[in-house]
């Protein structure tokens, strides 16, 4: 890869990589949820479906971080067995 912002993008915490990757996520849902018609355009609209989307992508956040902790923990069980 040459990609300029490559190092500096590596160097950043878990919880900075989350709050980007939810932004860019959720600035582009919203766009195209509403340019569609999936939400209403009202502010009690777009309260309630991202309280919904937070909900939501917290849950499957959590779901991925737990399955590839437990595979980085068989992975290093398996390195150590070595």
């Amino acid at each position: 890869m040459n990609a300029p912002f490559l190092p500096y993008f590596l160097q950043l915490t878990l919880p900075v990589h989350t709050l980007l990757h939810f932004l860019c996520v959720s600035v582009l849902y919203f766009i195209v949820a509403f340019v569609l018609g999936w939400v209403p355009f009202t502010v009690g609209g777009f309260i309630g479906i991202l309280g919904l989307f937070i909900v939501v992508y917290a849950i499957i956040w959590s779901a991925f971080y737990m399955y590839f902790k437990k595979q980085a923990e068989k992975l290093n069980e398996e390195l150590n067995g070595l």
